[in-house]
């Protein structure tokens, strides 16, 4: 392992449907943070600023809106989720890369719905093991 590599473990997990929600924690070292999400054809691996962010994405997958303009989370630096403004339950998970390269997924209905609950159980360890509150 290289000098500037943290040793990483699972701190919570989630998940439903053909999705799944990993939060990961540096053991030792300087406090690092992952979220991982995994969905049949989407695997998003992305540092995290920490456990809050799981609160966040779940406030905003829930929170409703008026449909008139689009709506945005930025889950990591190169990471957001967006809210349609056509379709009150579709979203995309937008990642830009090096050099302007982007991916965009779109997520819909149930799949919405499963990535939520995967999100919540990951959320419910986290308040378990005290790391949230």
């Amino acid at each position: 392992m290289a000098a500037n590599e943290e040793s990483m473990g699972l701190a919570a997990f989630g998940t439903s449907g053909d999705w799944q929600v990993e939060i990961d924690q540096s053991i030792d070292g300087p406090e690092v943070w992952q979220l991982q999400i995994e969905g049949r054809a989407l695997l998003i691996n992305c540092g995290i600023s920490g456990a809050d962010v799981v609160v966040q994405l779940l406030g905003f997958l829930d929170r409703q809106t008026n449909g008139s303009a689009s709506d945005r989370f930025r889950i990591a630096s190169d990471t957001e989720i967006l809210r349609d403004d056509e379709f009150g339950d579709r979203f995309f998970i937008h990642v830009t890369g090096k050099e302007g390269t982007t991916v965009r997924a779109c997520l819909v209905s149930e799949d919405v719905q499963h990535l939520r609950q995967a999100i919540a159980q990951a959320k419910a360890e986290l308040v378990r093991d005290q790391v949230l509150s």
